[in-house]
């Protein structure tokens, strides 16, 4: 059986779980865990407490659902998302007992349901609740469409960091730009005609290749894609994109950049979970130690060479006192560690984070560039 379990219930049908089930394989392949989760249909659905479970209820007008199943699944402890096309509608598309959980808005345009897939990878563990996006821009060519940008995606629950808006008086104003990038998902460049001549934005650019993020490029109409931004998934515009100012996106625009972004999110905090687990296992095995297990919430287990056990918790950006609760809580005997990379972090976040490490016993925090000398020092 699957590690992991996603139940369909509501409005559903054989090709949504087709989609569903190619799109989480997809999202969890970097992983190695495409084949570890499971996609069910409503008469089958039915979650067993010993694997992590989540249930996306598909709204819509006219259904009368089993309150009384719904009620049951929550009181037995699976989480249910209510999905539902419009949010105005949100009432009349979904039973009493779910109208107090908030709900996901799914366009229709979302045809591969990434939106809906992202959010049952968060429920499950397997993806960071913070959905943090850094706008990488030059003001002189894309200001419009940043400020734009900003309040779409803050709309959809993102964490958006724009220097004009993210940066506090008085706070060093590099620093504070650093530890944001450090600490976000995915950076988006538009990428006008100059953008590389910007030192800030090609330095933005190398310090998000630097942390392993996955950058995604809006290209404005007529600009190339430069060889610089290879890595980069791409998303170009034409003039059609924009209103007829040529500064402002259209709202259809608007949309595309944010499934798009989506897309990104997910593939890179897959890849950077993996170089995260990837680390550990190196700095294990320099040791005499081995990778043990795979654990559930992306979680892996390794043997030192006496045979005490880890488990290591991945934190994908800075990590918080949530993520050392989530290690302390996880199953299974040995030691307790939150992995994580620390370039890019600011002085005071890193004074904070050793001030926190000191507070909490039951779990601790381990750098990734210093794993092997920490793994060592817990051999009996």
């Amino acid at each position: 059986m699957a590690l992991y379990q996603v139940g369909l219930l509501g409005a559903v049908d054989a090709a949504l779980v087709a989609q569903m089930k190619a799109t989480l394989q997809e999202l969890l392949a970097p992983l190695g865990l495409a084949n570890e989760i499971e996609v069910i249909a409503p008469a089958a659905y039915d979650p067993k407490n010993d694997y992590a479970s989540v249930a996306l209820y598909f709204g819509a007008e006219g259904l009368k659902p089993d309150e009384g199943a719904l009620v049951k699944l929550m009181r037995e402890g699976t989480p249910i998302v209510p999905i539902v096309p419009d949010l105005k509608k949100f009432s009349k598309m979904t039973p009493a007992c779910l109208r107090a959980i908030n709900g996901l808005e799914l366009p229709e345009t979302d045809k591969t349901l990434i939106r809906a897939a992202n959010v049952a990878l968060e429920v499950l563990g397997l993806m960071p609740r913070q959905r943090r996006i850094f706008l990488s821009y030059k003001r002189v060519e894309s200001t419009e469409a940043a400020l734009q940008l900003f309040e779409y995606l803050s709309s959809l629950k993102f964490d958006v960091f724009l220097d004009t808006h993210g940066v506090p008086p008085g706070d060093d104003f590099q620093e504070v730009l650093w530890q944001r990038l450090s600490d976000s998902d995915v950076l988006v460049m538009l990428d006008t005609e100059n953008y590389f001549d910007s030192r800030w934005t090609k330095l933005e650019f190398g310090h998000a290749l630097a942390k392993s993020l996955v950058p995604l490029r809006l290209g404005w109409p007529g600009v190339k894609q430069s060889p610089r931004s290879h890595a980069a998934e791409s998303v170009q515009f034409s003039a059609a994109d924009f209103e007829a100012d040529g500064k402002r996106l259209k709202a259809a625009t608007l949309e595309t950049a944010g499934l798009a972004i989506e897309k990104a999110r997910s593939r890179g905090i897959a890849l950077r979970s993996s170089e995260l687990n990837n680390a550990v296992i190196v700095a294990a095995k320099k040791i005499d130690g081995r990778f043990f297990a795979l654990g559930p919430k992306r979680t892996i287990v390794v043997e030192l060479y006496s045979k005490h056990k880890v488990l290591i918790y991945p934190s994908i950006g800075v990590p918080t006192a949530e993520h050392l609760h989530e290690a302390s809580s996880l199953d299974g005997e040995g030691s307790r560690r939150v992995v994580f990379d620390d370039s890019g972090v600011s002085r005071r976040t890193q004074g904070h984070l050793d001030w926190l490490d000191g507070q909490v016993k039951s779990a601790r925090l381990m750098r990734k560039g210093n794993a092997a000398w920490e793994l060592a020092a817990l051999e009996p």
